[in-house]
C-alpha cells in the first residue's frame, strides 16, 4: 500500500521514548513514573491509533506493555487497534460513542513498575460514499491519469477534517493501492479528484472504491472502513500517430493503433468566413486503427482539426489531444463550386404542426439538416428540428399559432460551411382577396423610417417603418428580398424588417384594410444608404452654454446634414438644421430647468431618417453632497518599520476643481475624482499604525473628510518569515520571439513578478500583473517573455511580493532558481526518405521545441502530422499511405502556425501536451 501521509502525523517512536527515559533516569534516581496520552480524541472502531509516552525516573532499559501485550522496539509508530475495552461492552446505535481505555505498563531494569491509562472515544466508520464514477483513465505513459467522482452522504461535524481514501487495483488482483485525498474546499457534497498512478498496461481493467475517513490513521486498517461500491475503468491513451491527408475538398484522418474499446471524437470546423460558426463531428469506437473523413469542403480554405479521447462523461471536448489547422489544396482547373443549399423549400400548416419539405443538394444529402421556424417578432417561439442525413421532411409543433401571422422558415445543411435556404410562410388573419376601394390619394403614407446596424453584417440589417394608421383595421406590408417576395401584416402602425446577410428590402409597399376593403397600395418606400445610427448623443455643460455632441455615421453616402430637436421645460420643440457639423451649442436661460434634445440624419430633399432617442439634461438639480473616501486595502504598514503607503482617494458629488489634503501632504488642486498619493506610514506607542485623515474642499467651498483607521489598512495576513515560499515553475511554451511561462502556488491575493534577461546580460527586464487561472485545487499564473531573438538563450526567475514598494529593491525578494530557455530557429539537418508508401522525415533536436507541424506536399494533396519531441538527439516522424514516386516538398513548422501566424494557446490545458 502506498503511504502518502507521513507529514500529517508524526507520533513518538518507541526508540526515542526509551532514550528519553534513559537520559531522565541517569540524571537522578527518581521513582519510575509513566504518563501516556492518545494521539486521537476519537477512533474508528476497527481502525488503529498511536500513543504518546513520557517516562520519568527508574533505570533503563524499559519494557512497555499495552493491555498486557509487550511493545517491541522499532523506529516505526506502534499502532494499537481501536476496539471496545470489555467483551460485554457493545457500541451503541449509529451516532453513539463508547470509550476505549488502554492500560499501559512499564518495567525498568530493577523490576520497578508503573502504570497509566489512556482513553479515546470509539465511533463507527462513516457511511460509504455514493455514486462512485471513474470518468477518465487516460494513459500518458509511463503513467496513467485517473479522474474519479463521488458523492458524500454524511457530513462530519468538522468540515475541515473531511477527507477520503481512494483505493484501486487491477481487476482480480489481491493487492490494493491507496490515495489519501483532502479537498481544498470541503463545502460540497460531490467531489472530483485527479491523480496519477504508476505505469499500467494500456487496456487494463481497473477497479476503484472510495471511503470516508475520520482520521488518516484509518488508512492503516482499511478493513474497518465502509467502502463504496466498485467503479471500473479501462485505461486508454490519447490519439497517437495522427496523420491528416488533404485534397482540395476533403480531409482524411487516421490514428492508432489503439486498444479496442477506446472511444474517440473528431471535429472539423472552418476557421475563415461564416462557416467558422459550424463544425462537423464524428464519434469513433472501432479500432485498432481509427479513421475519419470530412468531405465536401472548400479548396484553399483553413480548417481546424480536433481529435480527442472521448470520455464517458462527455468531457472529451475539454481534453483535445491533437489540435491544429490545415489548409485544403488549391482547386483543380475543372473544379466547380458545389451547392450546399437545399432547394424547393416549402412550408404549410397541418393542424398545429408546420410541415417543411425540401430538395437536398448533392453535398447536403450526406449530412444532417436543421430545420427552424419562428415568427419574425417572436424569437422566443422558435421551433427547430434536426433530421438525419437523407431525409427531406420535418414536422415542427406550434402549440399556439395565434390565429395566423408570418413565419420565417430556415433549412440548413450541417456542412462546413453550411448551406442555407429560407422561405416566408404567411398565414393571413384576414381575407386577402377583398376589393380595393378609394382613389390613389387614400393610399397610406410612410411617416418615418429608422434603421439599425446588424451585428453579423456591416451593411444595413434592421429596418423599421412607421405610417399613419388612418383608422385601419390592419396593414399588409410587402417587399422583396433578393428574388423572394415577402408579405407580413401589422396591427400596430409600425413594422420591423430584419434582412439576412446585408440584403436591403426592395419594392417596399403597404396597404390598409378599412371597412372590409383594401386601400390602394402606397408608393414604394425610399431606401437610404446608411450604415449605422447616430449614437451616442451626449451633453457637455460649459457654464450657461450646453453643448450637444454626436457621432457621424461612417460611409453614409446619402447623409447631407443633421437636424436637431430641442425642447426646454417640456415646451414646444425648436428645430435646428446644422448641416454636416456634429455638435451644436444651446444657450441656457435662467428659467431653463430641463432640456430635451434628439438628432436625426437628413437625406437629399430634407428627408429625415434615424432620429435618435431623446436625451435629457436637468439644470435645476443641485450637485450631490461632497464625499471623500480613502482606501489602502491590503497595503503594508508593518509595525516594526516605517514604510511608504499608497492611499487611493475617491471624490463623489461636489463641483470641481477640488483642493485635496491627505495626511501631512499639503493641499493640492485637482479636477479628477479618483487618484492616489503616497504618505509615510507611522506607528504609535501601542505598536499600531496611526490613523490617516484626508479632507477635500470643492469650488462651492463644501468640505468633506475621511479618517482611515489602522485596522482598515494594516491586515495581519502577511508574515514574510512565517509563510513558506511556494512558487513552483511549471509548463512553458517556446516560440521564436517569445516564451510563455506558467507557475503554481498562486492564490487570490497572490502577487508575482517575472524577470528575464539574455544569458550573457547583467540587465533584467521585469514583468508584473499576470492572469491567474483556477484549476481544481490550485491556482496557475501565466506570463510571457516577449520581444526575444531566435536561437538565443535567456534566463528567467519568478518572485512573490506583497506591496509595490518592494519592487524598488528587487534583489531583496526571494527568487526561484534561474531557469534557462533557448528560443527556436529554423530546424537543422533535415532529411527525407521514402520506402514503399512510407516517408520518414528527420531533423536535429531543438531542446526547447514543444510541438511541430510536419507537412508533405504533392501536386494535388498533402499529408499533415502534429509531432511532439521525443527527447532524442534526432526527431523522427513517419507518414504512411504516400504513393511511391510522387514528387514531394516538405514544410516543418515549429511551433504550430495559425494561418501563417504563430498560434498562442489560450491557457495551459491539462489535457493537452503543450511543453516541458
Amino acid at each position: 500500500m502506498r503511504r502518502l501521509w507521513p507529514a500529517l502525523l508524526v507520533p513518538l517512536t518507541l526508540s526515542s521514548m526509551l532514550l528519553g527515559g534513559a537520559l531522565a533516569g541517569a540524571e537522578d534516581d527518581e521513582p519510575l513514573t509513566l504518563a501516556v496520552t492518545a494521539t486521537r480524541e476519537t477512533c474508528t472502531l476497527g481502525s488503529v491509533t498511536t500513543l504518546d509516552y513520557h517516562i520519568q525516573g527508574g533505570q533503563p532499559p524499559y519494557q512497555l506493555t499495552v493491555d498486557g501485550q509487550p511493545v517491541e522496539q522499532s523506529p516505526d509508530p506502534h499502532y494499537i487497534p481501536c476496539r471496545v475495552s470489555s467483551p460485554w461492552s457493545r457500541l451503541g446505535p449509529p451516532g453513539s460513542e463508547d470509550i476505549q481505555r488502554m492500560i499501559v505498563g512499564i518495567t525498568d531494569a530493577t523490576g520497578a513498575r508503573a502504570y497509566a491509562v489512556a482513553e479515546h472515544r470509539l465511533v463507527r466508520p462513516l457511511p460509504a460514499p455514493i455514486r462512485p464514477w471513474v470518468s477518465s483513465g487516460e494513459a500518458r505513459l509511463p503513467r496513467v491519469r485517473l479522474t474519479a467522482e463521488w458523492g458524500a452522504p454524511y457530513w462530519p461535524r468538522n468540515p475541515r477534517a473531511h477527507s477520503f481514501a481512494i483505493r484501486w487495483r487491477a481487476l482480480g488482483a489481491a493487492e490494493w493501492q491507496a490515495e489519501h485525498y483532502r479537498p481544498a474546499r470541503p463545502g460540497s457534497l460531490t467531489f472530483r479528484h485527479e491523480w496519477e498512478i504508476e505505469t499500467s498496461p494500456v487496456g487494463e481493467h481497473l477497479e476503484l472504491q472510495v471511503a470516508q475517513l475520520h482520521h488518516v490513521h484509518d488508512l492503516q486498517a482499511p478493513q474497518a472502513l465502509e467502502w463504496s461500491r466498485s467503479a471500473f475503468i479501462i485505461t486508454k491513451v490519447p490519439p497517437q500517430n495522427l496523420q491528416a491527408e488533404t485534397t482540395h475538398d476533403s480531409i482524411f484522418l487516421q490514428w492508432g493503433p489503439h486498444v479496442d474499446g477506446s472511444s474517440y471524437g473528431a471535429r472539423l470546423s472552418a476557421v475563415e468566413g461564416r462557416g467558422s460558426r459550424y463544425s462537423q463531428r464524428l464519434w469513433l469506437n472501432t479500432g485498432p486503427l481509427f479513421s475519419a473523413r470530412f468531405t465536401d469542403l472548400l479548396p484553399d480554405t483553413l480548417y481546424r482539426i480536433e481529435v480527442y479521447l472521448h470520455d464517458d462523461d462527455g468531457w472529451g471536448y475539454a481534453r483535445e489531444q491533437h489540435r491544429f489547422e490545415i489548409r485544403t489544396e488549391m482547386a483543380p482547373p475543372q473544379w466547380e463550386r458545389p451547392i450546399w443549399s437545399p432547394t424547393d423549400v416549402a412550408a404549410s400548416f397541418i393542424g398545429d404542426e408546420m410541415e417543411v419539405t425540401w430538395t437536398p443538394p448533392e453535398t447536403g444529402s450526406r449530412f444532417e439538416t436543421t430545420v427552424c421556424a419562428e415568427p419574425p417578432e417572436r424569437a422566443y417561439a422558435r421551433e427547430c428540428e434536426v433530421v438525419p442525413a437523407g431525409e427531406t421532411h420535418a414536422l415542427l409543433p406550434f402549440a399556439q399559432r395565434d390565429g395566423g401571422g408570418s413565419f420565417v422558415v430556415t433549412v440548413e445543411t450541417r456542412t462546413t460551411p453550411p448551406g442555407t435556404a429560407e422561405v416566408e410562410l404567411h398565414v393571413p388573419t384576414y381575407e386577402p382577396d377583398l376589393l380595393t376601394q378609394g382613389p390613389a390619394a387614400d393610399a397610406p403614407q410612410f411617416d418615418a423610417f429608422r434603421w439599425g446596424w446588424h451585428h453579423e453584417d456591416p451593411r444595413p440589417g434592421s429596418w423599421t417603418y412607421v405610417w399613419d394608421y388612418q383608422d385601419g383595421d390592419l396593414a399588409e406590408f410587402s417587399w422583396t428580398e433578393g428574388d423572394r417576395p415577402i408579405t407580413r401584416e401589422s396591427r400596430s402602425g409600425w413594422i420591423s424588417v430584419s434582412t439576412a446577410r446585408g440584403l436591403v428590402p426592395e419594392a417596399v409597399r403597404m396597404r390598409l384594410l378599412r371597412g372590409g376593403a383594401w386601400t390602394p397600395w402606397s408608393e414604394q418606400a425610399h431606401i437610404p444608404s446608411v450604415t449605422r445610427s447616430l449614437f451616442p448623443v451626449r451633453f457637455v455643460e460649459h457654464g450657461d452654454v450646453l453643448q450637444l455632441q454626436w457621432e457621424a455615421p461612417a460611409d453614409d453616402t446619402d447623409v447631407v446634414g443633421y437636424r436637431v430637436y430641442v425642447a426646454r421645460n417640456d415646451g414646444a420643440e425648436e428645430v435646428l438644421n446644422v448641416g454636416r457639423q456634429t455638435s451644436v451649442e444651446i444657450v441656457l436661460e435662467p428659467t431653463d430647468l430641463v432640456v430635451a434634445a434628439s438628432v436625426a440624419a437628413l437625406l437629399d430633399g430634407s428627408i429625415e431618417v434615424g432620429r435618435s432617442f431623446t436625451h435629457w439634461h436637468h439644470t435645476d438639480l443641485p450637485p450631490d453632497p461632497l464625499e471623500l473616501t480613502l482606501t489602502a486595502e491590503n497595503s503594508p504598514c508593518p509595525p516594526a518599520e516605517q514604510a511608504s503607503l499608497t492611499i487611493m482617494w475617491s471624490i463623489s458629488g461636489g463641483v470641481p476643481p477640488f483642493t485635496l489634503s491627505v495626511d501631512d501632504r499639503l493641499g493640492f488642486e485637482t479636477v479628477q475624482r479618483r487618484g492616489s498619493t503616497v504618505v509615510e506610514c507611522r506607528v504609535g506607542t501601542d505598536g499600531l499604525m496611526q490613523s490617516i485623515r484626508g479632507s477635500v474642499i470643492d469650488a462651492n467651498r463644501q468640505e468633506a473628510s475621511h479618517l482611515l483607521r489602522h485596522r482598515q489598512v494594516w491586515r495581519h495576513w502577511y508574515d514574510e518569515g512565517a509563510e513558506p515560499f511556494d512558487v513552483n515553475l511549471g509548463l512553458r511554451n517556446v516560440y521564436r520571439d517569445r516564451v510563455l511561462v506558467a507557475w503554481t502556488g498562486c492564490r487570490g491575493r497572490f502577487l508575482a513578478v517575472l524577470r528575464w534577461r539574455p544569458e550573457e546580460s547583467q540587465h533584467w527586464s521585469y514583468i508584473r500583473d499576470f492572469p491567474v487561472v483556477h484549476r481544481g485545487d490550485y491556482w496557475t499564473c501565466m506570463g510571457t517573455l516577449g520581444g526575444l531573438a531566435p536561437l538565443t538563450t535567456y534566463e528567467y526567475q519568478v518572485a512573490r511580493y506583497v506591496w509595490p514598494e518592494q519592487l524598488h529593491q528587487p534583489e531583496d525578494l526571494q527568487w526561484t532558481q534561474t531557469q534557462s530557455v533557448t528560443t527556436l530557429g529554423e530546424p537543422q539537418e533535415l532529411s527525407i526518405a521514402q520506402d514503399a508508401d512510407t516517408v520518414v522525415v528527420s531533423w536535429q533536436r531543438q531542446p526547447d521545441a514543444w510541438a511541430y507541424i510536419v507537412v508533405l506536399r504533392s501536386e494535388d494533396r498533402s499529408w499533415w502530422r502534429r509531432y511532439e519531441p521525443n527527447g532524442e538527439a534526432t526527431e523522427v516522424v513517419s507518414f504512411t499511405r504516400v504513393p511511391q514516386g510522387t514528387p514531394l516538398s516538405l514544410d516543418l513548422i515549429s511551433p504550430p502556425l495559425k494561418d501563417g501566424k504563430e498560434e498562442v494557446p489560450r491557457g495551459i490545458d491539462p489535457g493537452f501536451s503543450y511543453g516541458h
